[in-house]
Formats: structure tokens, sequence, C-alpha cells
């Protein structure tokens, strides 16, 4: 059994958890956040070593419209009156990639 398990067992798979956890410095990833029947585009992304962190970006600043949101959650099968991290389904990210990353 390795970290990938979930069980470290010896030294090397602590070292190799580690280096993992180093590695995901800088990775983020989009979602939808749920709360209180309001869906708001959000990011979560890893700052430190262990430390993920979600920040919600307002709607002035997200390309996604309340529709794509609502959407998005139906086709996850969630519901707007579900708290929750949802995915962002195709036609989203591909708003998220013209609006903040234009072609690639």
């Amino acid at each position: 059994m390795g970290p990938d398990s979930g069980v470290i067992k010896s030294k090397g798979d602590l070292e190799a958890y580690q280096q993992h956890e180093r590695d995901l410095v800088g990775y983020g990833y989009f979602y939808i956040d749920v709360r209180n029947m309001e869906a708001n585009l959000a990011l979560m992304h890893s700052t430190r070593p262990g430390l993920w962190q979600g920040e919600i970006i307002p709607q002035q600043y997200s390309p996604l419209l309340p529709h794509d949101l609502e959407r998005a959650i139906e086709e996850a099968a969630g519901a707007m009156n579900w708290s929750g991290h949802y995915p962002l389904d195709e036609r989203c990210r591909a708003k998220l990639q013209d609006s903040y990353l234009g072609e690639l």
C-alpha cells in the first residue's frame, strides 16, 4: 500500500505523498459553488502544500450567466436547493476558455 491508497507505511510513502502535495501548488480548477439557493462560479486552487482555497468569482467578473450555471448544475443531477460543489459542463468550460484564455 502507498500514498494513493491513503495509507502511509514507510518513509518512502511519506516522501512521495509530500512531493505530490508540492507538485500541486499552483494547480487550480473552476467549479460551481451553490449555497443558499445561489450559484456562483468559483476557483479552487492550491496555494501551498496541502492547502486548498476556494474563491467565489463575483458575477460581474464571470463570463458565465446564471442560466449557464443552472444548466450545468442540472446536468450534474444537482439542484439549486442542494448546496454543493458542482462541475462545469462543456459549454461552461468553453465559455471560460474563450473569455479568460482566448484561442489557444
